[in-house]
């Protein structure tokens, strides 16, 4: 038999009608490029993974509603093509994929994104439009490599302009064009303006409400504390009582990340001395904050400071200062019916800290670690 044909690297079958990949694709063992655009594939095989040099996949005009795990085993992959499919989601090994630079998934189902993309470090161009997303998926703020994002036709009910401005700093092309004739949603006014402007709007930044400049004019004073708060990064943890054993944890997580060699403080009400006044000290507290954690339960939602200070404090913070937000869920509670669902949580509400063993707690402390980590190596110059 020849097998001279499957040393190919590069395999074009698209626009054929395939319902499903054929099983003679998986012998093409040096593939790098394999388009399959504009067919009728509604499954992805776990062989994909035998795949193992593919740089380049297409996928894009199929009817694919879920990607299994395997899939993401293609860890060599940098161009991933999905777009105009039935997706809602990805799993959690999409973390794999570090290598990707151009992701496109316009067209497809997703509300949110999970926190994996976050790491996708290498990547320099997404495409999101069209999706379901009424709240900002704020992962993509960690993305600091990004020249090129598409995010039009979504209804972000809020949209955080200077926050893309602050933290994307290589973006040089931003596509938001294309509304949708009618809708309950009510969009977020400034995302309103640039859904309705073609081509680059990334200049249109800084002339939104809430990315205008501010000018900087500060007293000799205030200078000092400004230049204070820039040299170590300081971060406040927000919790209730009932929540102290997660506190606690929490902690420990930290000290061993600071003597890990990473430079920053942080602040539990702890620090608060007897004969303090504890409101002023927790509002100085969250003042410097650079990282805000909040350990997330019925009790945490229940606590009326919680809901008339820290919660609008952390919310303002990260619109005017990009401040890092990190819920962590300890415990069962109405977190997506919260302003918390904003932000994406360390692990899902239906996985709170409370319903796993130890094993499983210390992994959600270390994907907490991560986002840190990341965190304080992006804003270290």
């Amino acid at each position: 038999m020849n097998n001279k044909k499957y040393l190919a690297s590069k395999l074009d079958l698209s626009n054929r009608g395939l319902t499903e990949i054929p099983e003679e694709v998986f012998k093409y063992r040096n593939l790098k490029k394999l388009n399959l655009r504009n067919n009728a594939i509604k499954l992805v095989s776990k062989d994909i993974a035998t795949l193992k040099h593919l740089k380049n996949i297409d996928l894009s005009n199929n009817k694919i509603s879920n990607l299994g795990a395997k899939f993401f085993e293609l860890v060599n992959l940098e161009y991933l093509f999905l777009n105009n499919n039935k997706l809602k989601s990805f799993p959690v090994q999409v973390s794999k994929l570090k290598k990707l630079k151009n992701l496109d998934l316009s067209g497809n189902l997703f509300s949110t994104l999970p926190i994996e993309v976050s790491g996708f470090q290498s990547l320099t161009s997404l495409n999101l439009t069209n999706n379901q997303f009424t709240e900002f998926p704020f992962e993509i703020l960690s993305l600091t490599q990004l020249t090129h994002l598409w995010i039009g036709k979504n209804r972000f009910a809020e949209f955080p302009g200077a926050g893309i401005k602050s933290l994307l700093k290589n973006l040089t092309h931003l596509y938001c064009f294309g509304a949708f004739s009618s809708t309950v949603q009510q969009v977020d006014p400034n995302y309103a303006i640039l859904q309705n402007t073609r081509g680059n709007v990334v200049d249109h930044l800084k002339l939104l409400p809430d990315a205008m400049e501010k000018p900087a004019v500060l007293a000799p004073k205030e200078r000092e504390k400004a230049v204070a708060k820039v040299k170590k990064k300081h971060v406040f943890i927000s919790y209730s009582h009932n929540d102290e054993h997660y506190k606690n944890e929490i902690v420990t997580t930290l000290e061993g990340l600071q003597l890990n060699g990473f430079e920053f403080e942080y602040w539990v009400d702890t620090e608060i001395k007897a004969g303090d006044l504890w409101e002023k000290e927790i509002m100085s507290a969250m003042d410097n904050a650079s990282i805000i954690i909040l350990i997330v339960s019925k009790y945490f939602l229940a606590s009326r400071f919680v809901q008339k200070i820290e919660i609008p404090t952390s919310l303002k913070k990260f619109e005017q200062e990009g401040t890092l937000i990190i819920p962590v869920i300890a415990k069962r509670c109405d977190f997506l019916g919260s302003r918390l669902k904003t932000f994406q949580s360390v692990n899902a509400p239906e996985n709170p800290l409370a319903s796993q063993d130890e094993d499983g707690q210390d992994i959600i402390y270390l994907l907490l670690v991560e986002r840190i980590k990341n965190y304080l190596t992006q804003t270290c110059d």
